[in-house]
């Protein structure tokens, strides 16, 4: 329904009063003006007339009443005194900003709102000791994490007597744990992490028996975990994660009904894990310690359970068979489990990630696990597992990693596995599998990581896999492969690995596509001819293999960066060695007198390019480290890798800062 000129103009002049009568007082509008001329961001919109519509400007009423600075580019200490001069703010985060400092008059004039209830500097630059903290009468959440500030705490929070939420975690502070932290016992949230706290975990702490949230993660404490946490009534949450606990994991945290999250992984906790203890449990992390002996039988079985993480313990036995129906993450890697794959694993539906690897466990795969559709990692990598690899593996849709390299797997390998859209990684290396590479495998266009390597198996590479466009890394060393090698696909970057098989005639030509590949594994196999000139050309190759076969001819003059290993060729010959240099011609004239301030320049300069070639070599060693190829197992699986230029764990997660292709480059 059209509406008339008449009727609109009436409903403009309705509601311009009412928007007038919700700007906030002139006062507050000329403190927030000066504050948006002062931040140059442009991610701040700040149009209009009224404050109360900016972004990050709350109001209750004609107050301003909140202000939200985040991920602006502030770094002017003078935006928080004139933010605590609104008297109606009730919250206040510029957080992720660059702010370095903690102005006396921000202190001072915050500290007498009587409104003010969160404050929120987190991810800055804030240096030196906590700051003293005066006022705040009602202040509930204090967010400082992620700065630089340091030094013991002790007094600075006494006079908050309202507060419930402290987060001084990821900064630099030392000592011991603090624990005088306002005058409310009525604190819930305590989060400490990522410091260098050290000692015991004081008793003290008791002063707070209201938390519902404990963090003391990744710090320095010893000891035990004290019994006067059983005190904790309302406790939901305990992370002790990355510190130097020891002594036995404590009956009593079975006894906390309230208790939903229990992390202590990255200890050194001893014993056996105590019967009941996740019977309240959702989360529950002792990964990386030193607990032993068998699982106990009810610990999987909680239906509020939804994580498990055990590994890299001293556990053994078998894996219990009641496992919650709600399960959603089981890592039990890294022990000396016995025994089967439990087939009421099947009955998971909802299970996302399982990882029994580096354990002893027998049998084959259950084909139960078939109907676990949501899985997106599984790794049964390092048993002793036997049997045909089942078709089933092929519904599980959802699959990203596939990790069952070094078991006693035999059989060819199903094409229903090469159906998982999905897939990234697929590691079958180190078993008895036969037959052929299925063709179907090269379709996978999310594929970054094929390892094949180290089974029987035989006939060609397919030729569809130059299609596969995300290839990161193709092992396919110590199989019977022979005939052609097709052109590879050019994203191949960490290695290609062909190593003893059957592999004959020249080294192809197409392999110079290749020019990001850092490893190139040719070694045993019964190439001939010479050496192509584009392998010792490429700028990026660390390490080429190409010992025992037959080829011929002068080996080309290589990169300084690439190792080249090449005995087994009786027909191949060292490079030409390049020429000394004539010696120099002494001369009699005499020396000239150097300027002072010159001498400092050459030193400078010379200096400088020898710490160029210093810290090359540094990069060209650690990259020959983390790239040395083991003759008989191919990559060791738990090196890092590099992926983009860039290091990267064996989870792909972990990535490191040091681009080494560019750092090659620079020196070229």
């Amino acid at each position: 329904m059209a509406i008339s000129s008449s009727s609109f103009i009436i409903f403009i002049s309705s509601i311009i009063p009412l928007a007038l009568s919700q700007l906030p007082p002139q006062n507050q509008i000329d403190i927030i003006k000066t504050i948006s001329m002062n931040i140059s961001s442009s991610s701040w919109n700040t149009t209009g007339q009224n404050p109360c519509f900016w972004k990050g400007v709350t109001c209750t009423g004609n107050s301003i009443t909140g202000i939200s600075l985040s991920k602006l580019g502030i770094s002017s200490t003078g935006i928080l005194t004139d933010l605590c001069k609104i008297d109606s703010l009730q919250s206040v985060d510029v957080s992720n900003n660059q702010i370095s400092g903690t102005p006396d008059g921000f202190l001072n004039d915050c500290g007498k709102l009587n409104v003010l209830k969160v404050l929120n500097i987190s991810m800055n630059r804030l240096t030196g000791p906590l700051p003293t903290f005066s006022g705040f009468p009602v202040l509930e959440s204090l967010d400082l994490s992620s700065n630089s500030l340091g030094g013991v705490i002790d007094f600075q929070l006494d006079g908050l007597v309202s507060l419930k939420n402290l987060d001084l975690s990821k900064n630099i502070f030392s000592g011991n744990v603090p624990t005088r932290l306002g005058k409310n016992p009525g604190l819930r949230q305590l989060q400490l992490s990522s410091n260098m706290f050290s000692g015991l975990i004081p008793a003290e702490l008791m002063n707070y028996t209201n938390l519902i949230l404990l963090d003391l993660s990744f710090n320095n404490l010893s000891g035990s975990i004290p019994t006067t946490l059983e005190n904790f009534t309302n406790l939901q949450t305990l992370i002790l994660s990355a510190n130097h606990l020891d002594g036995e994991v404590p009956q009593f945290l079975s006894r906390m009904p309230t208790l939903s999250r229990f992390s202590a992984n990255q200890n050194s906790f001893t014993g056996a894990i105590p019967p009941g203890l996740t019977q309240y449990l959702k989360i529950s992390d002792l990964s990386y310690n030193r607990l032993a002996g068998p699982i106990p039988v009810d610990l999987l079985s909680p239906q509020k359970l939804q994580y498990v993480d055990l590994m890299n313990n001293n556990l053994e036995g078998e894996i219990p068979t009641n496992i919650s129906l709600n399960l959603l993450r089981l890592r039990l890697s890294g022990n000396s489990l016995t025994g089967s794959i439990p087939s009421s694993i099947g009955k998971v539906l909802d299970l996302t990630y399982l990882e029994l690897d580096g354990n002893r466990l027998t049998g084959s795969i259950p084909l139960e696990l078939e109907n676990c559709v949501k899985l997106t990692l599984l790794n049964l990598a390092r048993n002793l597992l036997q049997g045909p690899l089942p078709k089933g593996l092929g519904k599980l849709l959802q699959l990203v990693v596939l990790k069952l390299s070094g078991n006693r797997f035999t059989g060819e390998i199903p094409p229903e596995i090469t159906q998982l859209p999905n897939l990234s990684t697929i590691d079958l290396s180190w078993n008895s599998l036969t037959g052929n590479i299925p063709s179907g495998i090269t379709s996978l266009r999310r594929l970054s990581i094929l390892n094949l390597g180290g089974n029987i198996l035989n006939g060609s590479i397919p030729a569809s896999i130059t299609g596969s466009v995300s290839l990161l890394e193709l092992q396919l060393g110590r199989n019977m492969l022979g005939g052609d090698i097709p052109r590879m696909p050019s994203s191949l970057q960490i290695a290609l690995n062909l190593s003893n098989n059957h592999f004959s005639g020249h080294i192809p030509s197409t392999l110079s596509s290749l020019t990001g590949l850092e490893v190139l594994d040719l070694s045993n196999n019964q190439f001939s001819g010479e050496v192509p000139m584009f392998l010792a050309q490429s700028g990026s190759l660390t390490q080429l293999l190409l010992s025992n076969n037959n080829l011929s001819g002068t080996l080309p003059r290589f990169n300084s960066w690439t190792t080249v290993v090449y005995d087994g060729n009786n027909d191949l010959k060292a490079p030409t060695p390049i020429p000394s240099p004539s010696p120099p011609i002494v001369s009699r004239i005499p020396s000239p007198r150097i300027n002072p301030v010159l001498l400092v320049a050459i030193v400078a300069v010379v200096g400088g390019a020898i710490h160029t070639v210093v810290v090359a070599a540094i990069v060209l060693k650690v990259s020959r480290r983390f790239y040395r190829v083991d003759q008989n197992r191919g990559l060791e699986e738990n090196l890092h890798r590099l992926n983009d230029g860039h290091l990267t764990a064996a989870d792909r997660i972990h990535r490191s800062n040091i681009n080494f292709r560019k750092a090659i480059k620079s020196v070229l």
